[in-house]
């Protein structure tokens, strides 16, 4: 099964860091597509031309949301580029995605959001 990962990006520091973090993971980037979404005003875009090699491989895509539209409002722009019916949003730098995918491959039908403590 194939699952979305929004990630929400206000500050390009942490963008490149999660983003890192999200290429690393063991699971096959096949399974998984990252949305990401600039909430920076564009600031992201000259860093993700940067990553251009890192990115290769993956299903990804870039959508411009505006310039401190808010969580809420980038996270709905996410959900409407995802093509999958699972999704979740990154909101911090952490390994993950093998936690989510056992869940989503077993069954789970509610809704997986990591929140940041």
């Amino acid at each position: 099964m194939r699952f979305s990962i929004i990630i929400p990006v206000q500050k390009s520091d942490w963008f490149r860091l999660s983003l890192a973090s999200l290429l690393n993971q063991s699971f096959p980037k096949t399974d998984y597509e990252i949305i990401i979404v600039d909430d920076s005003g564009g600031n992201v875009r000259s860093l993700i031309s940067q990553l251009q090699i890192q990115l290769k491989g993956f299903l990804w895509s870039y959508c411009l949301c505006g310039h401190g539209s808010g969580r809420s409002a980038a996270r709905n722009k996410g959900l409407q580029q995802a093509t999958s019916s699972a999704v979740s949003r990154l909101l911090w730098s952490v390994s993950l995605i093998t936690h989510l995918a056992s869940g989503f491959r077993a069954g789970l039908s509610q809704s997986h959001s990591i929140a940041a403590s």
